[in-house]
């Protein structure tokens, strides 16, 4: 029964990229250049955390980049300056991620349910010199110098996600792939749980794009674990044998019960609810209840719940840090985006 309605949504996707491909749909360029990180499967791939790498390497390397996201879950509009101290039921919980790490390293968060009107904000403020459009692969009426194109290949499953080709509602795709790598300036396999396969050559089955499309293997691994009430850090081994229930509202909560399986946890209740979703009191509750007054979640599902922590001990979020297989790897991706800067930043010379 999907099947048809998978084929209306498949080819108005079609359609549309088509009308911007040929400049029948107007897009807007901003002031300022554009890097885009997104995926083609709805669901998670591993984009926020890496969204919070760019930015900080491009912090590191002398700039100030700007992320821009669309604050989904959130009901805020905007053009809205994100604050760390912000609600998450206001400007969506991405958004505050983003805004309670990046804002030691000086870096603005700015949502806009219309990318194109948030990056003109974001000039006119002047609140940074480069922007970072999070989660808007398909959002095309913004330009953007260089497409950065996620896919997750933690799994079988994640991987026939994009690679079988079925648009939603039948599958998981936004679009078709082979429209979303016309566009992409490099791939980057991202790696959720923990493997022995941290090179990308081990991926040789899923490889099958062409040669000159820039590919990198990311993985996303625990680094430490965070007590929410008092943002005290521990060692993952912390997690060792401790008795707790596992409350999430991501895309894929089987990832982050199978990580926990890895640390040791002995949950009492794995809970999960539909990916943004705004936890209750009651929820809460239930969730500390269950275990046994401890509850383990994501860095994400944190800054939804810290409202209702009482004190520690409570609440504990597992942290996730991307890092690229190898140096080689990352000093080539890092380069890429370092030639795309320098490209727009001869351009706006000479248009002077």
């Amino acid at each position: 029964m999907l099947g048809p309605i998978s084929s209306v949504y498949g080819s108005v996707a079609s359609v549309r990229n088509a009308a911007y491909d040929r400049w029948l749909l107007t897009t807007q360029r901003s002031p300022l250049p554009v890097l885009c990180v997104g995926n083609v499967t709805v669901g998670g791939s591993g984009k926020t955390p890496f969204t919070a790498y760019l930015a900080e390497h491009l912090v590191a390397v002398g700039k100030r980049p700007c992320v821009l996201t669309r604050g989904y879950g959130g009901k805020y509009s905007g053009p809205y300056h994100v604050s760390s101290s912000d609600d998450a039921r206001r400007v969506g919980d991405e958004a505050l991620l983003h805004a309670a790490h990046l804002d030691k390293f000086g870096v603005s968060v700015v949502i806009a349910k219309e990318r194109s009107l948030g990056a003109s904000y974001i000039a006119a403020h002047d609140l940074g010199d480069i922007i970072i459009l999070d989660d808007g692969y398909q959002h095309r009426r913004l330009e953007r110098d260089f497409n950065i194109l996620l896919l997750d290949v933690s799994t079988e499953e994640s991987i026939a996600h994009w690679l079988n080709g079925d648009i939603l509602p039948l599958g998981r795709l936004r679009e078709s792939l082979s429209q979303a790598l016309e566009r992409a300036n490099c791939v980057v396999f991202v790696n959720r749980l923990p493997s022995q396969n941290d090179e990308v050559a081990q991926l040789a089955p899923y490889l099958r794009i062409g040669d000159a499309l820039p590919k990198f293997q990311l993985n996303l691994k625990p680094s430490h674990v965070v007590d929410v009430a008092s943002g005290q850090r521990f060692s993952l081994a912390s997690l060792d044998n401790r008795f707790a229930s596992a409350l999430t509202a991501i895309a894929n909560p089987s990832h982050f019960f199978k990580l926990l399986d890895t640390l040791g946890v002995k949950r009492e209740k794995n809970i999960a609810y539909r990916d943004h979703h705004q936890f209750t009191q009651k929820e809460w509750d239930k969730a500390l209840r269950q275990g046994n007054g401890l509850v383990v979640t994501t860095a994400k599902d944190a800054v939804k719940l810290r409202r209702f922590v009482g004190k520690t001990n409570q609440l504990l979020s597992v942290v996730l840090s991307p890092s690229f297989c190898n140096e080689q790897q990352e000093s080539e991706f890092q380069a890429l985006v370092s030639d795309t800067i320098d490209v727009y930043e001869e351009r706006y010379e000479n248009s002077e």
